[in-house]
């Protein structure tokens, strides 16, 4: 009895093995990518590293899902390592990963707004064409939101910088020290404001990744600024 305990676990660990090894061909660096521009842009794009994690090429399929909610003026398009498709209609297609991963190894998903703000997920699924199997899941979040434009008291709009942008949550810089900051969300609700007694940087509060708006005033101009956050 005891040798058929020890037998069935001993298979049940190499089952084991390889599920893992069966899940761990190739990887992304984001399974979650956002998209967010504002609808004077004629496109908006993001790309993911795809890497190997074999020692031979592996043959891939993609497989898109659109929301049935998608924007309807939107288009898109979609590159593989491999070919560039400028296509609504293509919606599956299989390339192939070289074992010696470079820049162009990656994954880019475009949006064509046409002029329409909206918003969507778009799903993926790659797999392994001789093992399905092994797959991932990559999943791009679009925004296009409407334009917004600085506004001030006497046509005197300040000219400051906001950099990193996009960036995570962390610090950001100015260009050119303000005399105040105002940060609102998407909703127009305030996040936060403070006197930045000329100092040329900000420590965000820990938020969401997503798009934020910041009121900076400087003497009597006052500008609004986009803030994308990852």
């Amino acid at each position: 009895m005891l040798q058929r305990i020890t037998f069935l676990f001993f298979v049940s660990y190499l089952f084991a093995i390889f599920q893992v090894e069966a899940q761990s061909s190739f990887a992304l660096s984001k399974q979650e990518v956002y998209i967010i521009k504002d609808e004077n842009f004629d496109f908006a794009y993001a790309p993911t590293d795809i890497i190997n994690l074999t020692d031979a090429p592996l043959e891939l399929v993609w497989q898109r899902y659109l929301p049935a909610d998608f924007p309807e003026q939107w288009t898109t398009g979609f590159q593989d390592p491999i070919t560039w498709h400028n296509s609504h209609e293509v919606e599956r297609d299989t390339f192939e990963l070289k074992v010696e991963n470079d820049e162009f190894d990656k994954l880019i998903f475009q949006v064509y707004p046409n002029g329409q703000v909206g918003e969507a997920v778009v799903d993926f699924n790659i797999y392994d064409a001789n093992n399905p199997s092994d797959s991932l899941a990559l999943r791009f979040i679009v925004q296009i939101q409407a334009r917004v434009l600085a506004t001030d008291n006497n046509e005197n709009i300040p000219q400051i910088v906001i950099y990193p942008n996009p960036v995570t949550n962390g610090k950001i810089f100015f260009s050119e020290a303000p005399d105040r900051l105002s940060m609102y969300d998407l909703n127009g609700s305030l996040i936060c404001e403070k006197e930045l007694n000329h100092s040329r940087n900000f420590d965000l509060p820990r938020l969401s990744k997503g798009l934020y708006f910041l009121k900076l005033s400087k003497g009597t101009a006052i500008g609004t600024y986009k803030l994308i956050i990852e």
